[in-house]
């Protein structure tokens, strides 16, 4: 298919084409009618010349005059149409141009998206030096509770041989007076800035529960002397498997293993 824009550079051509052929023709009658009309001869530089010769010679400079005009039209339409097609191109060079600012668009885009990735790392990393920091503290809170622990144990075993006495309180304090189980457990926490109930099965509801494998020093551990209906007994855990406890009124405060009668549940306190 032939451009527009080629179809109107012939149509140009062929118009400028007729035109000299016209005038051509034009020449040409009124040549042939001169030497009709005049048939003398021109005495030129002491030569005769016949006046055929010297109208051929002038149509042939009036054709090579045509041709030259033609050829300068020609390179008239060529340079406007050079024109046309540097402006088509500046045009698509323009439209060009605009894509890569798409392309920085993107560009900031997946910056901008890295940005967040980035800054979603950096969360992720804080809350686990958090959950770091928290574990942490933990270990350092189950450390000094498992130190307060071991002070209390020790506290309590400095009794041992003090006598038993049903129904028997004691304030935690010196003169030491006979006291029962659950008084004793109670006068060794007062000591230490804690108020836990009087007797056994309502210690049995206090601070939380403990595994029987994962008993620490200054734990409660309680015991059933009924067949394991209610609470009857309650001891202190002071570690390698033993215990600190008021036992009966012939035995007295003493250290024993702490399997012993049914036991029922073990409480932490601190």
């Amino acid at each position: 298919m032939i451009s527009k824009r080629k179809r109107n550079t012939i149509l140009v051509y062929c118009m400028a084409s007729v035109v000299m052929l016209c005038a051509l023709v034009s020449n040409v009658s009124k040549v042939t009618t001169n030497m009709r009309t005049n048939n003398k001869k021109v005495v030129a530089d002491n030569h005769s010349v016949d006046t055929t010769e010297l109208t051929y010679g002038l149509l042939a400079l009036e054709a090579s005059s045509a041709l030259e005009e033609n050829k300068d039209a020609q390179n008239v339409t060529e340079k406007k149409e050079e024109k046309k097609e540097l402006s088509d191109n500046k045009t698509d060079d323009k439209g060009t141009v605009g894509t890569p600012k798409k392309a920085k668009s993107e560009t900031t885009t997946k910056t901008t998206t890295t940005k967040k990735t980035t800054t979603k790392k950096t969360t992720t990393k804080t809350s686990s030096n958090k959950t770091t920091a928290s574990n942490t503290t933990s270990s350092t809170s189950n450390k000094t509770n498992s130190a307060k622990g071991v002070q209390i144990a020790n506290y309590a075993k400095q009794f041992v041989g003090k006598p038993y006495r049903m129904g028997g309180q004691w304030n935690g304090e010196y003169p030491y007076t006979a006291t029962d189980c659950s008084g004793f457990t109670q006068g060794v926490y007062r000591h230490f800035g804690y108020s836990i109930p009087r007797v056994a099965r309502d210690q049995a509801r206090i601070g939380k529960a403990v595994a029987w494998n994962d008993l620490q020093p200054g734990d409660l551990v309680f015991y059933s002397g009924n067949g394991g209906r209610s609470v009857t007994h309650v001891a202190m855990y002071i570690g390698n498997g033993k215990i600190v406890h008021a036992q009966t009124p012939s035995l007295g405060i003493g250290i024993t293993t702490y399997k012993i009668m049914i036991r029922m549940t073990a409480r932490r306190v601190i």
